[in-house]
């Protein structure tokens, strides 16, 4: 009965379908981390019916529905899954060999695919075994992917909720007052900033001036300041817990979803929130800095719907639709991006400003200087430089000198946004603001570019009333907010212990 059943499934053309969807899949099952599911609604429906109409032409054409899906499958692989993995990088590699221009590479491309096309799928007479030979290939591939993207999730903790960790009983019940005049606290984020001295040793950026005006501002500026931790992931959980990874996970084994719900919601957020704080976050479209349950606020830059993603856009980098559209002058993700910065930075003051009742919390994580660079110098928009990805290694794709020409010229114009955004909050009537400016690690995370720079990260802190030689010009993240909350709020949140594997390094 069964086998009747698949024999009869084997003859029917599925596989242009399932060749489609692969990519889409495999891509996902890479990166399940930092992908949501919900990303794969618009991208298999999409492919499901390009490939369905491209499938239906086609049968006009061989006058045939298995030729015409042999066709269609050749098509969908050569300038698919192919084309992103072997052949794009190939053209680009001849193209610099020869000096031939890409467009004629890519011609002789499109040339040897229909010469192939004629070949298998107009002069074969085997057309149903073709057929059974496509299903059952992209019926492996797609188990494959599936099941990588099975193992990734149990391996990443996806497919249990996180477990609870224990909160340390360090605040003296006598300090918890609801609703207290505390001042507004603002903890800003700002992706891969490197700290000064290696600004200007490893990127020629003179950043002097951009810290004279903070320190106007009344900021304290670490000048030695540090990370243990130069991945997002885990120096924003450690600071947002006020303890070491290793301290709060000792022996067990760490998940990420673990990871990230430490991140969503720290012991921060529930300390600020026991003393009467609002606590308002912004959409960061990372996964793991995402405000969690304990935000009364989230603040999200609403782009229009038909923008791609980050993995949209990987997904299309992997066919030629991508290169065709940056030809024509299309772009529309990094200027998005760019956007979304500045709605961050123009709406920082917005919670304090509509909460005159109680101090607010302001969070924001800002995937700046980080790729990909849309600011120049002077903080006007830039063009697209490569691919729309969120990876350093793979923004702008060329020269390692343009990679750093870029960053360097993105920390001086977002430079020029920051100080805007400080002065907006600063100038709120009748307000109070600790403002924390921060970077969760040093530059860009380049082996070849400087190593030890990740661990140098940027730390300027205002603390009002709190002279600054009472602050320590090494401080760590993790130490950031004990130190807020002895110096400003006067609550007693005990340093934490450097872990013993740390001490031997």
């Amino acid at each position: 009965m069964w086998s009747g059943f698949f024999q009869k499934i084997a003859r029917i053309p599925l596989h242009p379908f399932l060749f489609a969807a692969y990519p889409i899949l495999a891509l996902y099952a890479q990166n399940v981390a930092d992908v949501s599911t919900l990303e794969l609604l618009r991208p298999l429906p999409a492919a499901f019916l390009l490939t369905g109409i491209l499938w239906f032409f086609l049968y006009l054409i061989f006058r045939s529905w298995d030729r015409a899906a042999t066709a269609t499958s050749l098509l969908v692989l050569a300038f698919f899954p192919l084309w992103g993995t072997v052949v794009k990088n190939a053209l680009v590699w001849l193209s610099d060999t020869t000096t031939l221009k890409i467009r004629y590479l890519f011609l002789l491309y499109c040339g040897i695919v229909t010469l192939f096309l004629y070949m298998t799928a107009w002069r074969s007479t085997k057309s149903e075994r073709l057929t059974r030979l496509g299903n059952g290939v992209s019926f492996l591939l797609i188990f494959l992917a599936l099941t990588q993207t099975g193992v990734n999730l149990v391996r990443c903790g996806y497919l249990r909720s996180p477990k609870k960790t224990e909160t340390p009983v360090f605040v003296q019940p006598t300090n918890i007052t609801p609703n207290k005049d505390y001042p507004d606290i603002y903890f800003i984020v700002l992706d891969a900033y490197a700290r000064a001295d290696m600004l200007e040793q490893y990127y020629g950026i003179n950043n002097e001036p951009f810290l004279n005006a903070l320190r106007e501002r009344g900021f304290f500026i670490a000048n030695q300041s540090h990370t243990i931790y130069t991945d997002t992931i885990l120096s924003l959980p450690a600071c947002l817990n006020m303890d070491y990874i290793e301290n709060i996970f000792q022996d067990n084994q760490i998940k990420r979803n673990e990871i990230e719900a430490l991140c969503q919601v720290g012991k921060v957020h529930h300390l600020l929130k026991e003393q009467g704080y609002l606590l308002a976050g912004f959409d960061s479209e990372f996964r793991f800095s995402q405000p969690g349950e304990v935000f009364d606020r989230v603040m999200r830059f609403q782009k229009p719907w038909w923008v791609p993603t980050e993995f949209e856009n990987l997904l299309l980098d992997f066919t030629p639709l991508l290169r065709v559209l940056r030809y024509a002058g299309v772009d529309f993700s990094h200027e998005m991006w760019r956007r979304h910065i500045l709605y961050m930075l123009e709406h920082l003051h917005v919670p304090a400003s509509e909460s005159p009742e109680r101090p607010v919390f302001v969070q924001a994580h800002i995937v700046a200087p980080h790729a990909p660079f849309v600011f120049r110098s002077d903080g006007t928009a830039r063009e697209p430089s490569g691919t729309f990805t969120l990876n350093p290694s793979a923004d702008p794709g060329q020269s390692l000198e343009l990679y750093v020409r870029l960053y360097a010229e993105q920390v001086l114009g977002l430079n020029s946004h920051v100080l805007p955004a400080i002065d907006r909050i600063l100038a709120l009537p009748n307000r109070r603001a600790i403002i924390a400016l921060v970077s969760d690690h040093g530059g860009p995370k380049m082996d070849h570019l400087y190593p030890p720079g990740a661990f140098y990260n940027f730390i300027a802190l205002r603390l009002p009333g709190v002279p600054h030689e009472e602050l320590p010009d090494d401080m760590n993240l993790v130490d950031l907010f004990p130190i807020v909350f002895q110096k400003a709020l006067g609550i007693t949140v005990p340093l934490p212990k450097i872990p013993a594997t740390r001490l031997q390094n």
